[in-house]
């Protein structure tokens, strides 16, 4: 099967896509076939060359497609996330593609990728797993009964179908009718592909342990083994001294990369400060409780 992933990044999350990049090959079937495609602005030809080196993991195929930050300005007044979040909206309009999954890179694939991709769209634009806070960006942006918002971190795209859609005009009507974006082209993407969209399980996308009320219980029962971690919001593995979890994951596929080798040094160093720093903290005060407790008995 010829399986088709899409990226969009710059060089600042270079590391982390040949990260996520590492996790799909390395859990791979040998029979599938990998294409990557990779959305960009600024990509070093250094950058290129490592992610060409993961070719070590599992041969695969890649196509670098540029975009000018010109193309996305309109968006920027309304988006409170890096403007590059929208270049995945690139992916929608692929030419010789029908089927296409986007990643996020910080996006950790602990199985067979296979799997949800093989899944059937249907006449629907994209697959997705439900947003944790689905419900409430729902009725935000007015969407019909029948639909549902997913998260955009993971996304399987129908690029057949989705080739049909005016893009640049819902896109700008969108933005026109809400304002400021919470979620960027994710708010975007939800409300043009409205009915269209295949839901997939939460265990492909998995946002621990940011939950709501109704899929807690369900979240709690794949924690422990969920077949893509999605690391969300700030708290991000690869930043020491974080308590992310399953940051073990990250630098598992990490060490291989070529960044390991650059990165894991620096890291360790400035884990190593912020667990001295913390101890001195503690160290304070047990001190401090110590005194009040001797000052107490006398």
């Amino acid at each position: 099967m010829q399986i088709n992933i899409g990226f969009g990044i710059n060089d600042k999350y270079c590391q982390h896509c040949a990260v996520t990049i590492a996790s799909i090959l390395a859990n791979a079937n040998d029979n599938d076939k990998y294409k990557f495609y990779i959305v960009y602005n600024k990509l070093s030809d250094e950058n290129k060359t490592v992610i060409e080196n993961l070719k070590n993991i599992k041969p695969f195929q890649v196509e670098y497609i540029k975009v000018e930050m010109s193309d996305f300005i309109d968006f920027a007044q309304y988006s409170k996330i890096d403007i590059s979040s929208f270049f995945r909206i690139k992916l929608f309009t692929l030419e010789g593609v029908d089927k296409i999954l986007y990643m996020d890179s910080d996006v950790i694939v602990r199985t067979d990728i296979g799997e949800l991709y093989k899944q059937n769209l249907g006449s629907n634009y994209i697959g997705g797993a439900k947003d944790i806070l689905w419900q409430t960006l729902k009725k935000r942006y007015k969407l019909t009964e029948n639909s549902i918002y997913v998260n955009a971190g993971v996304l399987l795209i129908n690029t057949k179908k989705a080739r049909e859609l005016d893009i640049p005009t819902l896109t700008k009507s969108f933005c026109d009718s809400f304002g400021d974006l919470e979620y960027s082209d994710q708010d975007v993407i939800n409300y043009m592909c409205q009915e269209k969209i295949f839901e997939f399980d939460i265990r492909w996308n998995y946002c621990y342990p940011f939950v709501n009320e109704y899929e807690q219980q369900y979240y709690n029962s794949i924690a422990s083994n969920p077949c893509c971690i999605h690391y969300i919001t700030n708290n991000k593995p690869w930043n020491p001294g974080n308590n992310c979890f399953m940051k073990n994951e990250y630098f598992k596929y990490l060490k291989m990369t070529p960044f390991y080798k650059e990165v894991v040094d620096a890291y360790m160093l400035e884990e190593h400060s912020i667990i001295l720093a913390r101890l001195e903290v503690l160290n304070k005060k047990i001190d401090f409780m110590l005194e009040k407790l001797f000052n107490r008995n006398n």
